[in-house]
């Protein structure tokens, strides 16, 4: 996240006369019923501290004063925002981000808010677990959000949150995540810990997938890489036999049955296993020279 754009210069810092008329425009302030009125002194007395008096925690308050009052106020927001980087104020910045959220009705806004606070929650605050909470907000404004869903991965690793971010996706509220949306984020999820080499992640958002759509082929083979590379011959045993049986297309049951009667063969040593594998591929191709060299090796004893 890149710090907001800076105010101009403040060429009169210091001026004494400057600072009292700050001071006496947040007087008229609280004396002001009128929220209008009231924001307006407000921010004549935040210009003042920040580019006459040189005192930009002074205009910070007054700024917050603003936003207490209107959380959607566009100018006090961005002055906040920007002061709040300039002085380090993160764990001010998040408040005053859910503070904004709280007001907001629009998903898309909501979850642009919860994605930067996420990002000061984990990059300012180094607390990946707050940041973690907050991108589950922000998945449940839009879960086919691509970027949210793979940012909540990316810091449910990092937060070591794994049971947690699969309870999350399989607990998605209803109304916003129908069964085929939360196949999808799983997918995506176990693709994208696949590619972190993180198998073993992958595996229990794919296993979810597989509980709601057991025929599910492009979780079968995503899965599929994730147990060759934990070594879990038994768990490829069993994905590689649903996979034969439920695939529609014979060139993908024959592939199956080619990996199969090859993990049977190489990894298990269960040679009568192997050479039944390769006895059903030739059944779906009599040409395919795999299965052939794979039958007359299994079938030497």
């Amino acid at each position: 996240m890149s710090p907001p754009s800076r105010p101009p210069d403040r060429p009169f810092a210091g001026d004494p006369l400057a600072a009292e008329y700050a001071a006496t425009l947040e007087s008229r302030a609280s004396l002001v019923g009128d929220v209008r009125s009231r924001n307006e002194f407000l921010l004549q007395a935040a210009h003042v501290w920040e580019l006459q008096v040189g005192e930009p925690q002074r205009a910070l308050i007054a700024y917050e004063r603003v936003l207490e009052a209107m959380p959607l106020h566009e100018e006090a927001l961005a002055a906040t925002e920007r002061l709040c980087w300039e002085l380090g104020r993160w764990e001010r910045l998040a408040t005053i981000y859910q503070l904004v959220i709280d007001e907001v009705v629009d998903p898309t806004t909501r979850l642009a808010l919860y994605r930067r606070k996420a990002q000061v929650q984990e990059d300012k605050l180094g607390d990946a677990e707050a940041a973690f909470e907050s991108l589950k907000m922000a998945l449940v404004e839009d879960v086919r959000h691509d970027e949210t869903a793979l940012e909540l991965g990316r810091v449910a690793l990092l937060a070591e949150q794994r049971d947690e971010l699969v309870s999350y996706c399989v607990n998605l509220p209803k109304e916003v995540a129908d069964e085929e949306t939360k196949v999808a984020t799983f997918v995506k999820l176990g693709r994208w810990f696949l590619g972190m080499e993180q198998p073993e992640w992958a595996s229990a958002c794919l296993n979810q997938v597989l509980e709601m759509r057991p025929d599910h082929t492009g979780a079968l083979r995503t899965l599929e890489t994730a147990y060759r590379s934990q070594q879990q011959w038994e768990g490829l045993r069993h994905l590689l036999t649903r996979l034969s049986t439920v695939a529609k297309d014979p060139g993908d049951k024959k592939e199956a049955l080619l990996a199969l009667g090859e993990l049977f063969e190489k990894q298990m040593g269960d040679l009568s296993q192997a050479s039944e594998s390769y006895r059903w591929a030739l059944q779906i191709d009599q040409l395919c020279v795999v299965a052939t060299m794979g039958l007359r090796r299994t079938s030497q004893t």
